[in-house]
């Protein structure tokens, strides 16, 4: 079997999977979207950076709200979606650990549910630092690990006692839940350079699609697609299935917990500036030759 990356994996998973994932997933990872913006205290004549944008749900919301929107998101398939769902916004395809975009642009950066398909989060929180505004604000939503998320939980227990545990253990789906808990979340973001850390957990309740109920639990488990993709066709039916009966099939009502944080980008303040330029001074001072009575 060759071995490909993450970051490639996720790329052409959702490209392939763009459709599926707006006919079901799509509408629970919405409902973080107003509570984003509203953390971010987004309003009129703001510019927003939507990451990992997908169909462009939160740059159409900060749109609506009077702010300057773009959006950039790995996916191909998922660009052209955006485009066509919010004509008003700018969308480009990008890389979130490679933005191209200027340094001090936006005033609020969001990403929703998308951290868990990057595969070098920390980096992403650097990027989203760098293209900040000084007291920008970047804030995200995650969703939480399967001791606490059924939906999480139902795919991973499905996997567990129908699939290929071989298969189940491979490197590239290491655990996509890494920022799920306040104090790693706490971490990465003052790695980043974020100040002002402060978080809330949400429950979003939303009603179960008809159809690609699976796809909905793969969608919030991150990176278990690389493990389901590489199970047999049979037993990969068979999970399936199980997902299906484990989260009462289509139409149950489904109650899954979310992280949100949102982090501050310090301001340069005039008391950091005067004590760094009376530093300087008294750098050239040392350097000069003082005056000898016979000059």
């Amino acid at each position: 079997m060759v071995e490909i990356s993450q970051k490639t994996f996720e790329q052409e998973s959702w490209s392939a999977r763009a459709g599926l994932w707006l006919d079901t997933a799509a509408h629970a990872t919405a409902l973080g979207a107003p509570r984003l913006l509203t953390a971010l205290d987004v309003h009129a004549d703001n510019t927003v950076l939507d990451l990992c944008c997908g169909p462009g749900v939160v740059a159409g919301a900060a749109y609506a709200l009077g702010a300057s929107a773009t959006g950039i998101d790995f996916a191909p398939a998922m660009v052209a979606i955006a485009r066509e769902r919010v004509p008003e916004a700018r969308f480009q395809i990008g890389d979130a650990e490679a933005l191209d975009v200027r340094a001090n642009e936006f005033h609020a950066v969001a990403c929703n549910f998308g951290l868990q398909h990057v595969a070098d989060p920390q980096q992403a929180m650097r990027e989203a630092f760098r293209a900040l505004k000084q007291g920008g604000r970047f804030g995200w939503t995650h969703w939480l690990a399967p001791e606490q998320n059924p939906v999480a939980r139902a795919c991973l227990d499905a996997i567990a006692k129908h699939g290929d545990p071989a298969l189940e253990s491979a490197e590239v789906a290491r655990d996509a839940f890494r920022l799920a808990d306040e104090d790693s979340a706490k971490a990465a973001m003052r790695r980043a350079g974020f100040r002002e850390i402060q978080f809330e957990q949400l429950t979003l309740e939303f009603t179960a699609p008809r159809e690609g109920l699976a796809a909905l639990a793969y969608a919030m488990m991150g990176r278990a697609p690389l493990v389901l993709d590489r199970q047999p066709t049979d037993a990969l039916t068979t999970i399936n299935a199980a997902i299906q009966e484990a989260l009462g099939g289509a139409g149950a009502r489904i109650s899954a917990p979310a992280l949100l944080c949102v982090g501050v980008k310090p301001e340069l303040t005039a008391p950091t500036r005067g004590r760094n330029f009376g530093i300087v001074k008294e750098l050239l001072h040392r350097g000069r030759k003082e005056p000898t009575e016979e000059s």
